[in-house]
């Protein structure tokens, strides 16, 4: 079904939603970045987007970081915009998609938890809003300082021609200049330092929107793909209508949605393009009457597209609930599932915080226990990201607690490995089974937390009675993997909490063979303190000191050496048959090592049955786990 131009729809729509363009024009172009467009700008965000079309405030913070995105220069700009949004509209951000550069901002200045490279947790916020470290290269083509470019040149004599790092873009000068639009740098490292136009150059010639460099990157490249999509993100009509008319470039509906361009979305509506596609992406706009007119014009209610969502799927991700409003009084279907992935599985993974779409949906027949084809219900998805007022929200709205998914985890299970320490405690004191075994691994939560190092949700699963001492499939015990993956704090909660400190598992290793492992005396020394058997052999009949000897770690074995003749009359070396001389472990080629199995062999026997069934988890089980293998130690 398409739309016939002769019907005028451009040109009308345009006029009718001028409004709604010109906001949006506004937050991708700024061309003042001063305190009088801030307030101005301000200002049109609540009166046209919040008010009056009624946008999830949580979509335009995440817009104006895409802004900045495109726009970096402007940085400090778009994160007083930010604040001034986010502080009089607050609510629990939504962060999937947000940048590295927002992200540190709002931990830094909110004090929001949120996990940073070491890259952002060492600098200030006046370091992260400089974007460039003052008088750095990249600085001065972004500030357009010339003559400091110049004399750093003339007295450093840097390779203009290296690629030049700032966060996760890797680009020559020449593509800097681009970037920032900024020709007078451009014409001097192509006049002076033979520099070449490259590809990139053009494509991102769309976004620094400076018309000199695009056509003189023009003489050498044909556009593609990237020039229309930085076209979009540049929000210049003029551009799109170029690279459409004389390149035959398609307006791709993902990236119109993604850089929140209705002008452009307009264009694919009056190009002939399917309605019915054009009808699925229409409530990311959040104008039912512009979804409204799509219906008018012939477009299927239960259309899907190639990845199939639908309309209401839409509604669901982008929480635009007018909309949804509109398409529910038309009967159209609330669990029509994409891969098993239903409206409702949206709204826990992408959705807002407030709750009325899951409401709105619910209401209307969605079923919160309908799983996905990882067997996962919208409560897993909200345990996996940490969904506390969500995951409470389903359950009181009748979503089962301990529905287990394909592989036999819980909501609590998943909660517990992804350290979702809020949804955790919601789920646990909403009745969630403590003690409930995952299905091929027998692991109980608190072994899980042990293995993961979640302290805070391990307290809280002891305090609501979890067995300490619980035994998985191969006898392990929390404190075994504790130990095993070197979470000292959950070890010593543990202890404190009754955990048997000599407990052998189904290869009759005790915590203290895993602890030697590490070369950590701290985790030695808590198990000793606690009662810990020096004496203990595993099934390999090797003790703690012969698993330190043989992974040389010296530290440990000589600790361990002087613990064990510090409370006997006899000295270890005259205890153990094996001879073990302290000043011989520096030496890496002991010839009492050959007494020893070797380290491949200490941990071969486990590698066959522990790393069991790990090959069939779910996608929240497989990467955990892969986590978990990497740092397996015996």
């Amino acid at each position: 079904m398409t739309i016939n131009r002769k019907l005028n729809v451009f040109e009308g729509l345009v006029q009718k939603y001028r409004d709604y363009i010109a906001v949006y024009e506004d937050i991708y172009n700024i061309e003042h970045p001063d305190n009088e467009t801030l307030d101005k700008l301000h200002h049109e965000i609540k009166l046209v987007l919040i008010n009056k079309y009624k946008i999830d405030t949580n979509q335009i913070l995440s817009s104006i970081d895409n802004a900045c995105k495109v726009h970096g220069r402007f940085l400090s700009f778009y994160w007083n915009l930010f604040r001034l949004i986010y502080d009089e509209y607050p609510n629990s951000l939504n962060l999937n998609g947000f940048s590295l550069t927002f992200k540190a901002l709002l931990k830094k200045v909110y004090e929001i938890d949120i996990e940073l490279p070491k890259s952002y947790k060492d600098k200030t916020v006046d370091e992260i809003l400089a974007v460039h470290e003052n008088n750095s290269v990249l600085e001065l083509i972004m500030n357009n300082k010339l003559r400091q470019f110049q004399r750093l040149l003339n007295e450093t004599q840097f390779d203009t021609k290296a690629l030049y790092h700032h966060e996760t873009e890797r680009w020559n000068l020449l593509e800097w200049c681009s970037y920032y639009g900024n020709s007078q740098f451009f014409k001097f490292l192509r006049l002076n330092n033979d520099l070449q136009i490259t590809e990139k150059c053009l494509e991102l010639s769309f976004l620094g929107g400076n018309p000199e460099i695009m056509l003189e990157c023009l003489k050498y490249f044909k556009p593609t793909r990237y020039c229309m999509e930085n076209a979009i993100a540049s929000h210049n009509f003029n551009f799109i209508k170029f690279l459409k008319n004389n390149f035959d470039l398609e307006v791709d509906l993902d990236l119109v949605k993604k850089y929140d361009n209705l002008h452009a979305f307009l264009i694919a509506i009056d190009s002939n393009e399917d309605i019915d596609n054009c009808f699925i992406y229409s409530p990311s706009f959040f104008i039912p009457s512009l979804t409204n007119f799509l219906l008018e014009k012939g477009a299927n209610i239960n259309a899907s597209n190639g990845n199939g969502y639908t309309c209401l799927h839409t509604c669901a991700k982008y929480n635009s609930i007018e909309t949804a409003k509109l398409l529910l009084n038309r009967n159209c279907d609330p669990n029509k599932a994409v891969r098993g992935f239903t409206t409702l599985h949206l709204c826990a993974e992408y959705g807002s915080e407030n709750n009325e779409m899951i409401k709105l949906l619910i209401d209307n027949g969605a079923d919160p226990n309908k799983k996905d084809n990882d067997g996962e219900s919208p409560l897993h998805i909200c345990a996996a990201n940490d969904k506390q007022d969500k995951a409470k929200f389903f359950i009181e709205n009748g979503a089962e607690i301990d529905l287990t998914n394909n592989d036999g985890y819980t909501p609590l299970h998943i909660a517990t490995i992804r350290k979702s320490n809020k949804t955790a405690k919601i789920l646990i004191e909403n009745g969630a089974d403590i003690n409930k075994y995952t299905t091929y691994e027998k692991k109980a939560p608190l072994h899980l937390a042990s293995m993961c190092g979640a302290k805070e949700i391990a307290q809280c699963l002891i305090s609501h009675g979890a067995v300490v001492n619980d035994k998985d499939d191969d006898s392990f015990t929390p404190l075994h993997l504790s130990e095993r993956n070197n979470n000292l704090e959950v070890s010593l909660l543990l202890l404190q909490n009754g955990a048997d400190v000599n407990a052998k598992n189904y290869f009759n290793n005790t915590p203290l063979h895993y602890a030697a492992t590490v070369n950590l005396i701290e985790n030695a020394k808590i198990l000793l303190d606690f009662g810990a058997d020096l004496k203990a052999k595993n099934s390999d009949g090797m003790r703690p000191i012969d698993i330190a000897k043989s992974r040389n770690n010296t530290k440990t074995a000589q600790y361990l050496i002087e613990r064990y003749n510090s409370n006997n009359s006899e000295s270890f070396e005259e205890q153990f048959t094996v001879s073990l001389d302290i000043s011989s472990m520096k030496d890496k080629t002991d010839p009492a090592l050959s007494l020893l199995k070797d380290d491949a062999d200490i941990h071969s026997i486990e590698d066959q049955d522990v790393n069991y069934r790990k090959q069939n988890g779910s996608k929240i089980q497989k990467q955990i786990l892969a986590e978990q293998n990497r740092n397996d130690i015996l």
